[in-house]
């Protein structure tokens, strides 16, 4: 299946499985999404891709603290055209994927969670839109491009639970975190905006993944 989102930056191996929901039920932490700003660029000449620069919030929902090592890198993104799609599992955009090349975390170093507190980061998402009659041609030619108008859209992140010390590798665990879906709105440009920059192998990934910073 391809998938309609332009990648900014491939990061990091994904050394466990994300993919699994038991980890993400038994661990207490929540992801918010805060949309900052958003700008549109032009991919093909059909096809926009709409920059979200958001702000991530994490959030301890527990009783007890976490040690967390690593806030690692998005390996999910999902788009909807309704809320209720979105909790039917019925996706515009369903990109799940690994990631290859290395990069730094979003945190400094490890760190604990205190219940109730928060640990804020930002991420980049691009997602591509055609005009309604051109979104046909649009996925034959790309993938999963949406249409203008609302969506819903949610993200996952890795993060890999476990303190700083070296000795304590073997309590290390990387678990999926998703993010509650939030409303957006994705337009498409009339007027003429830049085209589109992508980085070498970096962007490369066919305008198809999620992208980091």
């Amino acid at each position: 299946m391809k998938i309609a989102i332009l990648i900014g930056s491939l990061v990091a191996v994904l050394a466990a499985n994300v993919s699994g929901s038991a980890n993400e039920k038994s661990v207490p932490l929540n992801l918010r999404l805060e949309v900052v700003s958003e700008k549109q660029c032009q991919f093909t000449p059909i096809v926009q891709a709409m920059k979200i620069h958001a702000r991530l919030k994490f959030v301890n929902s527990g009783r007890n603290k976490l040690a967390i090592q690593e806030i690692g890198q998005l390996y999910l993104i999902r788009v909807a055209k309704k809320q209720r799609d979105m909790e039917r599992g019925i996706y515009e955009v369903d990109s799940e994927f690994e990631q290859f090349e290395p990069s730094p975390p979003k945190n400094a170093s490890a760190f604990t969670l205190k219940s109730g507190s928060t640990f804020d980061t930002m991420e980049t998402v691009y997602i591509s839109v055609a005009q309604k009659e051109e979104t046909s041609a649009a996925n034959n030619q790309i993938g999963d491009v949406v249409e203008p108008g609302m969506h819903y859209l949610q993200i996952g992140e890795v993060v890999r639970l476990g303190d700083s010390n070296p000795s304590n590798w073997r309590t290390w665990r990387n678990v999926p975190v998703r993010s509650i879906p939030i409303a957006i709105r994705v337009d498409y440009s009339g007027a003429i905006i830049p085209a589109c920059q992508t980085e070498s192998a970096k962007t490369r990934a066919s305008i198809s993944m999620g992208a980091t910073q």
